[in-house]
């Protein structure tokens, strides 16, 4: 038997993570469409955050589910489903932090090229 906070619990899961999973969904997009001009790393983010709402709408689903029903399958499958979310919520956090330090390590090279040119065009005005 299902108590009442366990229900409403369900039922908070089920609305917020359908609104999470859609807004993950929206955002992996945009940010999969703007990091194509870097080629396919620059995608591979949004494409993991896409992947990720994917599987926390799945498992929003299944706590619809599991509030009103009592089988075993709807706990599986959100177990199952909110696994595969965190799995992939740690992928693109990684990616993430490894293309943040190659966009600050490649802004500093630029940065270092610019102020040695500049230096070299002030030594050659004189």
């Amino acid at each position: 038997m299902m108590t009442e906070s366990l229900r409403n619990s369900l039922n908070i899961i089920s609305k917020w993570g359908k609104a999470a999973g859609i807004l993950i969904i929206i955002t992996g997009a945009f940010t999969a469409l703007f990091g194509l001009p870097l080629f396919l790393i620059g995608a591979a983010p949004g494409v993991l955050m896409i992947v990720s709402g994917v599987y926390l709408l799945k498992s929003a689903s299944s706590a619809s589910l599991m509030s009103k029903e009592i089988s075993e399958e709807p706990h599986e499958s959100l177990l199952e489903n909110y696994a595969a979310f965190i799995k992939w919520q740690v992928f693109y956090l990684g990616a993430s932090v490894v293309l943040t330090l190659i966009f600050i390590i490649f802004f500093i090279i630029l940065f270092c090229i610019g102020a040695v040119a500049g230096y070299n065009e002030i030594q050659y005005n004189f």
